[in-house]
């Protein structure tokens, strides 16, 4: 049934049906009575104009004291005549044999009114003839009733005659309006059918085809919106085709395998490069990463930057190692907040294998090489010394001497260096942590720096808070301070201040060594942590491995360093954070 009146045409026939229930009801409800009294309205008019007729046949007939004639013609026109007295005594009745006319009918209601107003009327039901009777009763002028009366059926069957005509007319006005209401109903389902086809072709793919007919001019709207609906359609896939064209172009040409996650982390795509590397991922699409790339550390990479409200627009980097020895760098990037509906994050895998391989290499290189110079330094050390030392040794060659031990020094000062580098790089290497007071370690390398800050007239300031105590490897924490003491002490002006400070902060320490030196370029801040690299404009001495050290160990400790120049009070500031110690565990 709720398909059946779902359709335009059910309803449209539904309305034309109401329309036609109500044109047909019309003529029942309201013409009818309207006709009728109309038609009653004509009887009682013509009956008063042959009453007048009969009243005159009656007063010519009545000078020949003949009445019988008139009563006779009265009753052959189908009409009943009564006269009545002015008591309401029937003295003549076509109706009745003459025995009968001891019925008196003064209480007719047509009776009182034409004894009152001179004429009366009525309709109703004759007991006497058993049937209904138009009735129209006049006062003569010797006070004498004079009544006429037809049957009612007369009336009725010219009522129901022209009401049977006009519902005839109106049927037939339904019908043909039914007729052309289908009509156009078809031939408006028919162009909606075909609107409906162009959607569904646009739905398909089938952007070429546009409405080129419509049954009426409100249709062109509707044509015109979804012919620009198709022209929009197909500008928008052709523009989004060429971009994904482009899109699996860079994708596939790139030599690191990127993988695109949903925002619940699972795979949407992957390029030409990733399946290379990972051939389960063939079949992957849908599943999350780990049954992808098997390394759980991944996925709860993933899984953390997805869960975390603050992280959009951010980036987080960590490098894995697969059963096969091979090593992927990966970048998880976390795309605005406006995108994260339809894309959960895109991670890149960088394969380091080579490199860590290549990485590898120079580390042991360069320990072999360190390992393999300290003896030939310590001998050139000692033959120096011992040139140095000879009573008949020339004051030139006493020179010459002191240079060799100059310069063998600085060299095996930066074989020990490379060789610490080598040990913290060690994969194996482990730091002896315990709780540490970190002033212990920053006055052990001051008193070794000594004769440095004195050259130079430096002052050194310490500013740690009370009971501050860290995680840390003693020996190598007193290397940090000792190299960025150094450091300090190189470059900071003679007379000046070395601060170094130290604080609590949620749960590690922030250490800061600042001095009043020249400051670092921008251009070099980022690089200042690599090995052998030095500032030459502004910077001489030293190894370039001092900075290396520092970032090694810090890192070794869960920490990480970091330079500001120039900073709030001095020129150059180093930054570094180690872990506090545990207190529950001493």
């Amino acid at each position: 049934m709720r398909a059946l009146f779902g359709s335009f045409r059910a309803e449209l026939f539904g309305c034309l049906l109401v329309v036609a229930a109500l044109s047909l009801l019309f003529p029942i409800c309201y013409v009818r009575p309207v006709l009728n009294e109309a038609l009653l309205q004509e009887a009682y008019d013509r009956l008063a104009h042959e009453a007048v007729l009969v009243e005159a046949l009656l007063e010519f007939q009545g000078e020949k004291q003949d009445k019988k004639a008139v009563l006779a013609a009265v009753a052959r026109a189908d009409m009943r005549l009564t006269l009545l007295d002015a008591e309401g005594v029937v003295l003549a009745d076509t109706g009745v044999q003459d025995s009968d006319l001891s019925d008196n009918h003064a209480d007719r209601p047509e009776i009182l009114d034409a004894l009152q107003n001179g004429s009366g009327f009525a309709a109703r039901f004759s007991n006497t003839l058993q049937q209904e009777l138009v009735y129209a009763a006049f006062r003569l002028g010797d006070n004498t009733i004079l009544r006429l009366a037809t049957p009612f059926a007369g009336v009725r069957q010219r009522t129901n005659a022209q009401i049977g005509g006009f519902l005839l007319t109106a049927g037939i006005l339904v019908a043909l309006s039914l007729l052309l209401a289908w009509s156009f109903s078809r031939r408006l389902g028919k162009s909606l059918a075909g609107m409906a086809r162009l959607v569904e072709g646009i739905a398909r793919g089938n952007f070429a085809r546009r409405l080129r007919y419509v049954p009426g001019r409100e249709f062109r709207p509707l044509a015109d919106a979804v012919n620009h609906m198709a022209q929009s359609l197909e500008d928008f896939v052709r523009t989004e085709a060429d971009q994904a064209a482009q899109l699996n172009a860079i994708l596939d040409t790139m030599a690191e395998g990127v993988l695109v996650l949903g925002p619940k982390g699972r795979i949407r795509r992957v390029n030409k490069a990733f399946t290379v590397a990972f051939s389960s991922v063939r079949h992957a699409e849908g599943a999350q990463i780990i049954e992808a790339v098997p390394c759980p550390e991944l996925q709860e990479a993933v899984t953390s930057l997805l869960n975390e409200p603050d992280a959009y627009g951010q980036n987080r980097s960590l490098r894995i190692t697969l059963e096969e020895k091979t090593v992927f760098f990966v970048l998880l990037a976390r795309p605005t907040k406006e995108a994260a509906d339809s894309l959960g994050l895109v991670a890149v895998f960088h394969d380091i294998t080579e490199l860590m391989r290549l990485e590898t290499v120079r580390r042991d290189f360069v320990a072999n090489v360190s390992h393999e110079l300290r003896t030939p330094l310590t001998a050139v050390q000692g033959y120096a010394e011992t040139l140095a030392d000879m009573d008949d040794m020339p004051e030139q060659g006493r020179h010459f001497a002191a240079v060799i031990h100059k310069h063998s020094c600085f060299i095996s000062g930066m074989v020990n260096e490379l060789l610490t580098l080598s040990r913290l790089e060690n994969d194996n290497f482990r730091l002896d942590v315990k709780s540490v007071n970190p002033r212990e370690p920053l006055r052990a390398a001051a008193h070794m720096l000594s004769g440095a800050l004195s050259e130079k007239k430096l002052s050194l300031e310490e500013s740690f808070a009370d009971g501050l105590l860290v995680a840390a490897d003693p020996r190598h924490l007193e290397q940090v301070f000792r190299n960025l003491l150094e450091n300090a002490c190189r470059y900071a002006p003679e007379g000046s201040e070395i601060g170094v400070g130290a604080f609590a902060r949620s749960n590690e320490a922030l250490f800061a060594v600042s001095d009043q030196g020249c400051g670092i370029p921008l251009a070099d801040k980022d690089r200042i942590f690599e090995r052998f690299y030095r500032v030459e404009k502004h910077r001489g001495g030293g190894s370039g491995l001092g900075l290396a050290i520092c970032k090694h160990i810090i890192e070794c400790l869960n920490g990480r360093i970091w330079v500001e120049s120039p900073s709030s009070g001095a020129s150059t500031t180093f930054y570094f954070t180690i872990p506090l110690a545990d207190k529950s565990a001493l």
